[in-house]
């Protein structure tokens, strides 16, 4: 290589790192496979609430994307795993997003609850009492799940 070759692919490579402008495909989760079974107080299931599960990127906790379910026999709102590609820039700070998942679920006469979905879990049941009010925005249940227990 002669030394012009050299000293531009020298200077490209430089300029290219230190901007940072590096992508990097990947493959990376959309929803998670999850079952969120809806009960009342008594444990009966509730066939028309409605779940919404709610991807979200850390660690500045923007709402990335939403899904919602209604539940079906038995009172429960499934979500298979999908992946997708993304392009990420490692060399930037927060470059590589990491994604967790928020859900909110409402049903008519019913108290809406939400929370972060556990990571180590592929299913969990929620109970709503008899009260009003619906799902907050996505946003806010994203917010408020992060802060703790809640309800809508």
């Amino acid at each position: 290589m002669n030394g012009a070759v050299r000293t531009t692919c020298l200077a490209l490579l430089v300029a290219g790192l230190t901007t940072s402008c590096i992508p990097w495909p990947r493959k990376a989760a959309r929803t998670i496979a999850l079952d969120v079974a809806v009960t009342d107080v008594d444990g009966g299931a509730i066939l028309d609430a409605q779940v919404t599960l709610i991807r979200f990127s850390f660690p500045h906790a923007r709402v990335n994307e939403s899904s919602a379910r209604s539940t079906a026999d038995g009172g429960v709102a499934s979500w298979a795993e999908e992946r997708a590609w993304e392009t990420i820039w490692p060399l930037l700070p927060h470059g590589i997003p990491f994604y967790e998942f928020a859900w909110c679920a409402e049903a008519p006469s019913r108290e809406a609850k939400f929370g972060l979905v556990p990571h180590d879990d592929a299913g969990f049941t929620v109970t709503l009492s008899p009260g009003d009010g619906g799902c907050p925005a996505a946003q806010e249940v994203v917010d408020g799940a992060r802060a703790g227990p809640g309800h809508g």
